[in-house]
Order: structure tokens, then C-alpha cells, then sequence
């Protein structure tokens, strides 16, 4: 569990830093900009963690049925 949310976080980071360095290199973007492309990847970020959070919730309920169900 915990090397999944790792991993979200350094693929996240990854590319975040590709988007700086291409747009970058480009030259067609401001500081502002950069900045305002990663609050919108740490958003993003936050949000799938969340869905994710709620996802392995119904996971678990669904087993947890499922279980019971088994049992009957």
C-alpha cells in the first residue's frame, strides 16, 4: 500500500519536473506559469489519492460481503 502512494508520488514528481524542463527549455514559460502547472499536478495529485483511498474502502466492503456471503 504504502510503495503504491510512494510511487504516485514520485511518477507525479517526475512529471511535474518534464513539465517544467520542457516548457522551460522552450522558453515560452514564466515562473507563474511553472507554478500554476504544478499546483494543478498536486490537485491532481490530491484527488487521486483520495479516489484511490475510496476505492480500496469498497474494495474491502465488497470482500467483506463477499465473506459473509460465504458463510450463509
Amino acid at each position: 500500500m504504502a510503495q503504491k502512494t510512494l510511487l504516485k508520488k514520485v511518477g507525479i514528481g517526475l512529471s511535474a519536473l518534464f513539465l517544467m524542463t520542457a516548457l522551460g527549455a522552450a522558453g515560452c514559460a514564466t515562473q507563474e506559469q511553472l507554478d500554476a502547472a504544478i499546483k494543478k499536478a498536486d490537485d491532481a495529485a490530491a484527488r487521486a489519492e483520495d479516489a484511490a483511498a475510496k476505492a480500496e474502502a469498497a474494495a474491502a466492503k465488497c470482500e467483506k460481503s463477499f465473506e459473509q456471503g460465504l458463510r450463509k
